[in-house]
């Protein structure tokens, strides 16, 4: 099974000691959202996956903390399940995160936003969606085929359109892939 998320309210019994917890110890300062970061990066590369975002909001009394993992070929609900048990401990023992929460573990979903240079690598040659905070060609959005990216920008193919656009990564407000089901 591919494209999975799995949600936990985990109880408080585990106790862990992580790297990150002794690096706190030792005075690095780290905001809530940075150090959730930290623990499911940790997470996801022993597990074989790779981070893809990190959401931390409250929702009524409890915190959200969601995590978007992904794999070649997909990520399963064993490996949210497994994830989620993982990261609960390694939360469950850190000072930070004692309040309630909501614990989700993610694929990104077909539709995938585009946040670094790598994502947008591994996304040549499909549609993307983007949305710019300034105008590139004079408009602020643009639907096409990715032809390539590089480390400060990506080239698209635009719909309905011969010539090719640069679209520099700093103007990007947001980016996703554009789902076609072609015949």
């Amino acid at each position: 099974m591919t494209g999975c998320s799995a949600i936990a309210t985990i109880p408080r019994p585990f106790s862990c000691l992580s790297a990150f917890g002794r690096a706190w110890k030792k005075g690095f300062v780290l905001n809530r959202k940075d150090r959730l970061q930290a623990f499911c990066k940790q997470v996801a590369e022993a597990r074989g996956l790779e981070l893809v975002d990190v959401e931390l909001f409250r929702a009524g009394r409890r915190e959200v903390l969601r995590a978007y993992m992904h794999k070649p070929g997909g990520v399963t609900l064993d490996d949210c399940s497994q994830a989620s048990h993982h990261l609960a401990t390694l939360l469950d023992a850190d000072d930070e995160f004692q309040n309630p929460y909501t614990l989700e573990i993610s694929s990104p979903g077909l539709d995938r936003p585009l946040k670094t240079a790598a994502d947008w690598a591994r996304r040549v040659g499909e549609w993307v969606r983007v949305h710019l905070s300034q105008e590139v060609e004079g408009r602020k959005t643009w639907i096409g085929r990715l032809v390539r990216s590089d480390s400060e920008s990506a080239v698209l193919l635009p719909e309905g359109q011969e010539n090719e656009i640069i679209i520099p990564y700093r103007a990007v407000q947001m980016a996703r892939v554009d789902v076609r089901f072609e015949e």
